[in-house]
Protein backbone atom coordinates (compact mmCIF):
# COMPACT_ATOMS: atom_id res chain seq x y z
CA UNK A 1 0.00 0.00 0.00
CA UNK A 2 1.05 3.75 -1.25
CA UNK A 3 -0.18 5.90 1.20
CA UNK A 4 0.42 10.20 1.22
CA UNK A 5 1.56 10.69 5.25
CA UNK A 6 2.21 14.21 5.36
CA UNK A 7 2.78 17.06 2.26
CA UNK A 8 5.40 19.97 3.37
CA UNK A 9 5.80 22.23 1.07
CA UNK A 10 6.80 20.72 -2.09
CA UNK A 11 8.03 17.08 -0.94
CA UNK A 12 5.14 14.37 -0.23
CA UNK A 13 6.18 12.20 2.15
CA UNK A 14 4.78 8.39 1.77
CA UNK A 15 4.27 5.96 3.57
CA UNK A 16 5.09 2.60 1.20
CA UNK A 17 4.50 -0.66 2.66
CA UNK A 18 6.08 0.58 6.20
CA UNK A 19 8.86 2.76 4.05
CA UNK A 20 9.25 6.78 4.50
CA UNK A 21 9.71 7.63 0.94
CA UNK A 22 9.76 11.56 -0.08
CA UNK A 23 8.82 12.64 -3.45
CA UNK A 24 8.58 16.24 -5.66
CA UNK A 25 4.49 17.02 -5.13
CA UNK A 26 4.71 17.82 -8.78
CA UNK A 27 4.36 13.83 -9.27
CA UNK A 28 1.84 12.78 -7.32
CA UNK A 29 -1.79 12.72 -9.10
CA UNK A 30 -3.67 16.06 -9.26
CA UNK A 31 -5.96 17.15 -6.23
CA UNK A 32 -3.92 14.56 -3.88
CA UNK A 33 -4.16 15.09 -0.08
CA UNK A 34 -2.60 14.02 3.28
CA UNK A 35 -4.35 10.11 4.01
CA UNK A 36 -5.01 9.34 0.56
CA UNK A 37 -4.00 5.69 -0.84
CA UNK A 38 -2.26 5.81 -4.30
CA UNK A 39 -2.54 2.48 -6.56
CA UNK A 40 1.09 2.31 -8.73
CA UNK A 41 -0.16 1.06 -11.98
CA UNK A 42 3.00 -0.41 -14.51
CA UNK A 43 2.16 1.16 -17.70
CA UNK A 44 2.92 -1.16 -20.48
CA UNK A 45 5.14 0.82 -23.49
CA UNK A 46 5.21 3.89 -21.45
CA UNK A 47 7.73 5.24 -23.28
CA UNK A 48 6.33 4.66 -26.33
CA UNK A 49 3.10 6.23 -25.35
CA UNK A 50 5.22 9.51 -23.85
CA UNK A 51 6.69 9.62 -27.28
CA UNK A 52 3.36 10.29 -28.93
CA UNK A 53 2.30 12.34 -26.61
CA UNK A 54 5.38 14.84 -27.44
CA UNK A 55 4.87 14.54 -31.27
CA UNK A 56 1.56 15.36 -30.73
CA UNK A 57 2.38 18.60 -28.39
CA UNK A 58 5.27 19.63 -30.86
CA UNK A 59 2.66 19.80 -33.57
CA UNK A 60 0.87 21.72 -31.51
CA UNK A 61 3.52 24.09 -31.19
CA UNK A 62 4.16 24.45 -34.71
CA UNK A 63 0.61 25.23 -35.53
CA UNK A 64 0.39 28.29 -33.32
CA UNK A 65 3.83 29.51 -34.93
CA UNK A 66 3.44 32.26 -36.49
CA UNK A 67 6.30 31.78 -38.33
CA UNK A 68 9.25 33.32 -35.80
CA UNK A 69 10.05 30.83 -33.74
CA UNK A 70 12.54 27.68 -33.84
CA UNK A 71 10.86 24.63 -32.16
CA UNK A 72 12.61 21.88 -32.34
CA UNK A 73 13.20 18.63 -29.99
Amino acid sequence: MIAVDRIEGQIAILDVMGETVEIPVSLLPPDSNEGDVLTLTRVENGKDMLDRENKARLERLRSRDPGDMEIDL
